[in-house]
């Protein structure tokens, strides 16, 4: 999480608008909550969509996609 929220401040971007993306629930998701960013999950690792499913709401991810193509194309910067 710290490296989430030091992001934030030397960006000036709220943590409202900072999206965590990442493959693993015990990792990557777990850290955008600890910070208070949101979460995204691409299944391209070890995650599942089962293993979502079988957390707690809380702990879930805000979006799971199926891998990186479905990002919204206007969250991609070129």
């Amino acid at each position: 999480p710290y490296a989430i929220r030091m992001l934030s401040r030397e960006t000036g971007f709220d943590l409202d608008h900072i999206w965590v993306i990442g493959d693993r629930l015990d990792t990557d998701v777990e850290c955008a909550h600890a910070a208070g960013a949101h979460s995204l999950l691409a299944l391209t690792g070890v995650t599942s969509r089962e293993d979502v499913e079988a957390l707690p709401p809380a702990r879930r991810p805000e979006m799971v996609l199926n891998d990186l193509s479905e990002i919204p194309p206007e969250w991609v910067s070129r």
